[in-house]
Formats: C-alpha cells, sequence, structure tokens
C-alpha cells in the first residue's frame, strides 16, 4: 500500500485551496510593500489615474499584477497610503465610508507597532484600496491614528521550585 507522507497531503490541500475562486471580483487591495513611499489620500475615478496609481503601488513587483477592471460610471477606487516606514507592524485600513448629508466620509485607521513590539527590519509603504459606489458628493477623509498594536505575547516559563 502506498502511503502518502501527511506533509504532503497539507501542500496538496493548500495548494487546492489557493486556487479557489468564488466568482467574485476582488474590491479591496492591501499590502505593506509599494511604491507609494509617501503618504496620501486620493479618490481615483477615471481608468488613466487608476492604471498610474496601480502602477506606482506595484512598481517594485515583478511581473506586476494584472490591472483590475473598474467601472467608473459606477464606482471609484478610495486609495490610503501611510508612506514609507523604517519596520515593519504599520498599517493602514479604510474601515468605512459613510455617506453624509453633505460630504462622503471615508474612515481610515492607522496602526503601529507597540511598544517592545518585534518587527521585521525592513522598509514598508503601507497602503489599501478599495473599489466603492461612485460618491456624488465631496469625500472628506478622517484620519484616526496612533493606534499601538499590542506587542506578540512573549511566554516564559515558570520558575521551577
Amino acid at each position: 500500500m502506498n502511503r502518502i507522507p501527511v506533509s504532503c497531503l497539507f501542500l496538496i490541500l493548500a495548494a487546492v485551496c489557493a486556487e479557489a475562486d468564488d466568482g467574485k471580483a476582488k474590491s479591496r487591495f492591501t499590502g505593506s510593500y509599494s511604491g507609494a513611499t509617501k503618504a496620501g489620500e486620493q479618490v481615483v475615478t477615471d481608468a488613466a489615474t487608476w492604471e498610474k496609481v496601480w502602477k506606482k503601488v506595484h512598481s517594485t513587483v515583478s511581473p506586476q499584477p494584472k490591472l483590475p477592471a473598474v467601472d467608473f460610471e459606477k464606482h471609484a477606487v478610495i486609495a490610503v497610503f501611510l508612506g514609507q516606514r523604517n519596520t515593519g507592524g504599520h498599517g493602514i485600513r479604510i474601515k468605512g465610508v459613510v455617506e453624509k448629508e453633505d460630504f462622503v466620509e471615508v474612515v481610515v485607521l492607522k496602526t503601529s507597532p507597540g511598544p517592545g513590539a518585534i518587527t521585521t527590519q525592513a522598509l514598508t509603504q503601507p497602503y489599501d484600496m478599495l473599489i466603492v459606489p461612485k460618491p456624488t458628493k465631496r469625500v472628506k477623509f478622517v484620519v484616526k491614528g496612533g493606534e499601538k498594536r499590542p506587542p506578540f505575547p512573549v511566554r516564559r516559563p515558570l520558575p521551577r521550585r
């Protein structure tokens, strides 16, 4: 009888799951490494600008991922960039898009590593981009930041008696 090591089964299962597709188009694009080294926010409402933003974000990747299709008659892309940081552990996330009476509010959360946190020692450029229904009012970004992520818990052995 042939026996397949458990580790091989795990790799096969992981590969199959990675290929699974629910048929839905992706609407959020986020990461820690990009070509966007300056902090900022942007509302993208046309295909030419979307292509420039996508190429800038993925300028450090080869080959670059395919530009996702966006119907700019109905949708826009909200993009936020944290800018370059000296370590990992930093993040930026669009937490909500809320239509108010006179404007559309985009709530953005910035996070950074807490005191004593173990981080990668690499330059990072966190970003988040979200396809949303096209706003008909001006867009106002509300940035909440400075939240510290708790450090990874370090478990120390109990003292022996």
